[in-house]
């Protein structure tokens, strides 16, 4: 390489070593005395330092590591099939509130009953909290206090008796009648 080569790439480069062209002058170094203890200390404290980043960095890239890999396509499918579980249970349950609205709660009212009767197909139990609700047996409709048509369907002659389940005693029974229909 000529020397005009050299001269143009040190001065590109701000000098190169060891050519002797363009170097900035070596710094006059301080020389500094320490204790072995000190130096022992200086280093024992960066290491440490050291260790503590690396090994808090290390048990975020474990726990991540321990998280299950979870496939983009399946999530998707996952959520599709939630919401068309939620879509059926929404008809199913409007196809049992229709076909309660539309039962007569009448014995014999099935079509293939051979004769019909005039008495209701409601079952009366009797709560441990003294209330009555009553359940049809074609439709499975619960007939609670709170109904609009409660006291109408619970008058009408049943083809059933009443059943209990047991008596208790409280000291606020409408509380206690309130607390059940909730």
């Amino acid at each position: 390489m000529s020397k005009n080569a050299l001269a143009e790439v040190s001065s590109t480069l701000g000098g190169l070593p060891g050519t002797g062209a363009l170097e900035a002058p070596p710094k006059a170094e301080k020389e500094l005395t320490f204790k072995e203890s000190d130096l022992e200390r200086i280093i024992a404290s960066a290491v440490a330092a050291a260790v503590r980043s690396s090994s808090g960095l290390l048990a975020d890239a474990i726990k991540e590591s321990r998280k299950p890999y979870v496939d983009p396509k399946q999530q998707e499918n996952d959520e599709t099939m939630k919401k068309q579980m939620r879509e059926q249970s929404e008809r199913i349950a409007a196809d049992i509130r229709a076909s309660q609205d539309l039962c007569p709660h009448l014995q014999g009212s099935n079509p293939l009953s051979e004769q019909p009767k005039q008495t209701t197909s409601i079952v009366m139990h009797r709560r441990d909290t003294n209330d009555v609700i009553g359940i049809c047996t074609n439709c499975l409709r619960v007939f609670r206090p709170s109904d609009p048509d409660y006291g109408i369907w619970m008058r009408k002659k049943s083809g059933n008796k009443i059943s209990e389940a047991g008596r208790r005693f409280f000291l606020d029974p409408a509380a206690a009648q309130r607390a059940a229909a909730a």
